[in-house]
């Protein structure tokens, strides 16, 4: 607080002199010996200001120092959560690569957990899809119209005889996955919570 008084007093003594110097002809008291100590008070200011303003200097050794610390900081906030893809179920964050697999990851973990629900579950991916179910306990239904071979690539077994479209567009997946988690009763953004990237 000090420090910003005494430079806020140092501001409004610098403009003084400067108004002052400025009007030097309109001011017929001002004798030319008085001017020269505004002029030289006024330089003071500058250099008073400048010195408290400036960034302390370190040396190389203190640069080092302040470096490494840096570098140690910044590589601590890039294994935290904060910057990751992936989601928190509970306590637990489930790291992921890409939107993707947080589909096929959050997918077997809500089959899983939520056995008795997974009709409900298929049911409420299922309305997102004009042609399509997303999630079905018979890998033919994802894909009608497509062949074997077809089917086999664009899709992978959830859990227990349960098959789920990997064929989906993130934007799809953004839209199904709060639906599929609120027909299981959990709250989408609190009991799920979801860190797209």
């Amino acid at each position: 607080m000090n420090c910003a008084i005494n430079n806020n007093e140092l501001l409004e003594e610098f403009d003084l002199y400067t108004q002052l110097i400025k009007r030097e002809n309109a001011l017929p008291w001002l004798t030319p010996h008085l001017f020269q100590t505004f002029l030289e008070l006024r330089d003071a200011k500058i250099k008073a200001l400048d010195k408290m303003t400036r960034p302390p200097r370190m040396s190389f050794q203190e640069m080092l120092a302040k470096k490494r610390a840096s570098s140690n900081s910044q590589a601590r906030v890039v294994t935290s959560n904060v910057n990751r893809i992936g989601y928190k179920f509970g306590d637990e964050f489930t790291s992921c690569t890409c939107c993707l697999d947080i589909w096929r990851k959050l997918l077997r973990k809500l089959w899983n957990d939520y056995p008795e629900k997974r009709e409900i579950m298929a049911a409420s991916a299922k309305r997102f899809g004009y042609n399509r179910v997303y999630v079905s306990s018979e890998r033919k239904s994802l894909f009608i119209g497509k062949n074997d071979r077809w089917i086999r690539v664009h899709s992978r077994e959830l859990v227990d005889g349960w098959y789920m479209d990997i064929n989906v567009t993130p934007e799809r997946i953004h839209k199904i996955l709060p639906a599929v988690a609120s027909s299981a009763g959990l709250k989408w953004g609190e009991d799920i919570v979801v860190i797209w990237g």
